[in-house]
């Protein structure tokens, strides 16, 4: 009885993320995948992240690796909500994506520093969940280590 409670609970709030997301972008899954994987030729073992800019219609992408350069591409996406700003491991983003089968993803968004949820609608009960990246720049760095 306890696993039963416990495992309806973890639905309750797996719908409630789905569903509580009061911002939604939608894009091509390939075209995503291809993006992802021009940049990540920028990446590296100490860069493997990649800036990401929303906006109202567009999401831009950026990576700047010292080592090896900078790569930037922007794509008009569906979305219409604040502008926002925030990081993750582009190996994620590529897996996460590589694994779904429908054409057109939902990414549901809820703030810069929250969860992402990725879906689709020929992918029925599959639920990717990415959380972004939390940067520190070296002036919050040299802070911290003081």
């Amino acid at each position: 009885l306890h696993r039963l409670i416990r495992r309806q609970r973890q639905m309750c709030i797996r719908d409630r993320m789905l569903t509580n997301t009061p911002y939604n972008l939608q894009a091509r899954r390939e075209t995503l995948i291809e993006v992802f994987k021009r940049i990540a030729i920028m990446t590296s073992e100490d860069y493997r992240h990649v800036l990401v800019n929303l906006t109202e219609s567009q999401i831009s992408f950026s990576v700047n690796n010292p080592g090896v350069g900078t790569a930037e591409e922007d794509l008009e996406v569906n979305y219409s909500g604040p502008n926002m700003n925030f990081a993750f491991n582009i190996r994620y983003l590529i897996e996460a994506l590589s694994n779904m089968e429908s054409e057109t993803i939902n990414i549901g968004v809820i703030r810069e520093k929250a969860p992402f949820i990725f879906t689709g609608k020929e992918d029925e009960g599959y639920i990717s969940v990415l959380m972004p990246l939390i940067l520190i720049s070296e002036d919050e760095e040299e802070i911290a280590s003081e």
